[in-house]
């Protein structure tokens, strides 16, 4: 992993802190998502978000990336949540969109999902969960 103050580049994804509260998750085409790769990913989220706060998360994933079986049979978020508060995940193409929406069945979050293959729904939704958060 290479890390910026702002960008940390993974194995999978260029994983960016867009703001004080907004990460964005954008997977590389052609990737295939394993273990190991995903764990990168979570230890870039805490290397730019160190101290907890109240967090949204896009992720976006292009429809030429592909996923090892195993990747989906582990709660990914089972840890603190290091101050998640929602998840937006943009699949492009409908076989990734319905394996996200799966995945969140079988393993339900203490935050608020969406999976989606609009990049636009997603970013409003996620502007709407942030501001709820301010006025909680």
């Amino acid at each position: 992993m290479v890390a910026t103050q702002n960008i940390c580049d993974t194995t999978l994804a260029l994983v960016v802190r867009v703001r004080e509260d907004l990460l964005e998750i954008r997977f590389k085409e052609g990737i295939k998502m394993d273990l190991a790769g995903l764990e990168e990913i979570t230890t870039a989220r805490r290397t730019l978000f160190p101290t907890p706060s109240r967090l949204g998360c896009i992720s976006l994933i292009p429809e030429s990336a592909d996923f090892h079986l195993s990747a989906s049979h582990v709660d990914h978020f089972a840890h603190p949540h290091d101050g998640l508060i929602a998840v937006a995940v943009v699949a492009r193409g409908a076989m990734l969109e319905m394996m996200t929406k799966l995945y969140f069945s079988y393993f339900p979050q203490r935050f608020q999902v969406l999976a989606t293959n609009n990049e636009g729904e997603a970013r409003q939704w996620m502007e709407q969960q942030l501001a709820r958060t301010i006025q909680q």
